[in-house]
């Protein structure tokens, strides 16, 4: 009865939205804003829920296909685009105009 309760809600929590996307939840929480900002990501509603629905039609249309696009367009790996991506974010932040 639970388990059906549970189907039924047409919310998710952080935790459960980390796991849907293959993420840890430390993960997800670092990277939602930049999800949310630069992928189309549905941002979650006041009470810090978010949208089942929304997050599944996410995943469905927008998932993986700009990484798999740009990847193949590079010839990369997906992978190796995001670690990219993420090293130049952290030298912005960490390092800045002091880059020598």
């Amino acid at each position: 009865m639970i388990s059906a309760m549970k189907e039924l809600d047409p919310t998710m929590a952080q935790r459960e939205v980390a796991a849907i996307i293959g993420w840890t939840p430390e993960t997800f929480s670092r990277h939602k804003k930049r999800l949310i900002a630069f992928e189309g990501f549905p941002a979650p509603l006041p009470s810090g829920l978010y949208w089942r629905a929304s997050v599944m039609r996410w995943l469905e249309t927008y998932g993986d296909k700009k990484a798999a696009a740009t990847a193949s367009a590079l010839g990369k790996s997906i992978a190796s685009i995001r670690v990219h991506d993420d090293r130049q974010a952290l030298i912005a932040k960490y390092v800045g105009s002091n880059a020598a």
